[in-house]
């Protein structure tokens, strides 16, 4: 009697289970709850070392499998150039939550505008507030006008983009770890630099815009770098992430922004 007692005890706790589940995917799949699908981003804009107090910056995201799901805020700025965004948010059904999206920040001013930067992420890629440097003067061969500013590893998605584009275009030679022992380095006419020193060759500073510079290689200035480009192993990288877009007017920014993450994932393997 006592066992028939818990197995219908049991049973019943099944079904509940089993209902609980069901209902739970269910409120998932409605598309009535706001989501946050993006982080908090601030930053400030400056042009030849002095705020820029016209127009107005635009913070834009939107899924990538998705065309009709988006949404945009905008703000005019202030006197001091500074902005700042709270996450956005979108009506997302369950199956919309962890896709991926595209944040996109630009700066409007009449009939001029600037892609200022943009992050590639997977919602569940998510970190912590991100601020950004931005700086309208910014050398196109460098990347877009904002860098972001902190510590990358608090930014999975940055990281995640930066490493695997690592892994495709320099870990053959570089290494995993980026010293320099990759599977490729014993083919080249001089071993690939120890990419983990970059700053300790420098005095202790990284040199962003330089390695960026040096990384696209279509406009590099050799003489500045100390390195004749007929003497370059390095692919010409720009050219070669060019061909992975369709011609257009996004084509540099996005080859320019890759870089920039690169840039950023390489900063967080520099050693003492």
């Amino acid at each position: 009697m006592k066992n028939a007692r818990l197995r219908s005890a049991a049973a019943a706790l099944g079904i509940c289970v089993i209902c609980a589940v069901f209902l739970s995917s269910l409120a998932c799949s409605l598309p009535w709850r706001e989501y946050p699908v993006s982080s908090a981003v601030s930053g400030r804009l400056v042009l030849d070392g002095g705020p820029v107090d016209r127009g107005r910056v635009r913070l834009q995201v939107r899924s990538v499998d998705n065309a009709t799901l988006g949404a945009h805020v905008e703000h005019a700025l202030p006197a001091d150039g500074g902005f700042f965004f709270e996450p956005l948010k979108l009506r997302v059904a369950g199956k919309e939550y962890g896709k991926k999206y595209v944040l996109l920040l630009y700066w409007i001013d009449g009939d001029d505008a600037a892609t200022l930067w943009r992050a590639d992420y997977s919602r569940f890629e998510l970190g912590g507030p991100i601020e950004l440097s931005c700086k309208l003067d910014r050398a196109d061969t460098q990347g877009p006008p904002c860098l972001f500013v902190g510590n990358a590893n608090d930014q999975p998605w940055l990281l995640a983009a930066g490493r695997n584009d690592y892994r495709t275009l320099c870990r053959s030679c570089h290494g995993e770890d980026g010293r320099g022992g990759g599977p490729n380095a014993g083919s080249l006419s001089h071993p690939p630099p120890d990419l983990t020193r970059i700053a300790a060759r420098r005095g202790g500073v990284f040199p962003y815009d330089e390695i960026a510079t040096w990384i696209d290689g279509r406009s590099a200035n050799e003489a500045a770098l100390g390195v004749h480009f007929e003497s370059r192993q390095m692919p010409v990288w720009g050219l070669r992430l060019s061909e992975q877009y369709v011609p257009g007017g996004f084509t540099e920014a996005r080859i320019r922004n890759r870089i920039d993450i690169l840039v950023e994932y390489l900063d967080t393997l520099q050693q003492p």
